[in-house]
């Protein structure tokens, strides 16, 4: 798997899924099986090259393996380091190389590689620009059906490639991230998961957001103060858009407390004409604008790019640029 950068997506993912998967089953067996050595040159799409569509991920090379009963030695003879684990080349007090993230590690990096077309250098997870050298990446693949992708992906690299073992994902974790990646790639209007739909709202209103992980929330910041949060409730299966905006004083040269109370108004006109209910509306002239919006989900995979103009009308609306 070393020939050149992979562009399609639907290959990019195929290929992650089914590199985990053999990987996490080996984990999965009584006797534990550690590969400890997951590079490029260790993956071979079998049928691949002479056009077969039933082509297959094949890892090979368990040199540096490892399973419960074997010695406990091991020789590293001459792997890409970038692929291996801190932990792998250099001894760290309590923390084993004879543990799964290891190989997370490892297929994060690989991961890396087939957006890149570049092996890592050792340590480079530790850059400080190391998260947006994977974004910029992934965004330099050719453009997908889900637009979240690129940032869902290369955040999936950064988990699996933490410098701490603790910190890391493991296979289980990246190989059901990869997989609901390839069905939102295939059938986007088919996702019901809340916190997926709600990012990919968010990345298709065209404006910068961040992401939140913890509460899986992605955050616009305008120029008038006002914060625009959309979230995925999945157990009462809506997506959530919260609105808030309050009067620090800072603003009044450009008059934003005079003009925000009735434009939160007209916003909130434009959510229910979408399908949004207003569960709380709280606008204070020239103090503050609280407003939570919740969508079914069904009525959200159904019009995603809708719903992106909707939250994109709304930040016009409210920014007073």
């Amino acid at each position: 798997m070393r020939d050149s950068i992979i562009n399609d997506w639907e290959i990019i993912l195929k290929i992650g899924f089914q590199m985990t998967d053999i990987i996490s089953r080996a984990h999965a067996i009584p006797e534990r099986v550690l590969h400890r050595d997951i590079r490029p040159s260790n993956i071979m799409l079998e049928g691949f090259y002479i056009g077969s569509s039933s082509w297959r991920v094949v890892v090979l090379d368990f040199d540096l393996s490892w399973h419960l009963g074997a010695l406990e030695q091991s020789v590293v003879h001459g792997p890409v380091f970038g692929y291996l684990a801190p932990e792998q080349i250099e001894d760290r007090l309590g923390v084993s190389t004879r543990h799964a993230a290891v190989d997370s590690f490892g297929v994060g990096m690989t991961l890396y590689f087939m957006i890149s077309g570049k092996d890592p250098i050792p340590e480079q997870h530790l850059h400080r620009n190391w998260a947006q050298t994977v974004l910029d990446a992934s965004q330099s693949r050719d453009s997908s059906t889900w637009h979240s992708l690129p940032y869902r992906y290369s955040r999936l690299v950064t988990k699996a490639t933490q410098d701490n073992q603790s910190d890391r994902w493991d296979l289980a974790q990246i190989r059901d991230e990869i997989e609901r990646l390839m069905d939102a790639q295939r059938f986007p209007n088919k996702v019901v998961s809340a916190e997926l739909l709600a990012e990919e709202i968010a990345a298709r209103t065209g404006r910068k957001y961040r992401w939140d992980d913890e509460s899986g929330t992605a955050i616009m910041e305008l120029v008038s103060g006002l914060v625009i949060s959309i979230s995925g409730d999945e157990s009462k299966r809506q997506v959530i858009a919260n609105l808030n905006w309050s009067n620090s004083g800072r603003q009044e040269r450009k008059k934003v407390g005079k003009w925000m109370a009735p434009a939160a108004n007209r916003c909130k006109k434009t959510l229910r004409s979408s399908g949004w209910t207003i569960r709380t509306s709280n606008i204070q002239a020239f103090q503050s604008v609280v407003i939570e919006a919740t969508l079914p989900i069904s009525r959200a995979a159904d019009s995603i790019s809708n719903q992106a103009t909707v939250i994109s009308k709304i930040t016009e609306e409210l920014n007073f640029e």
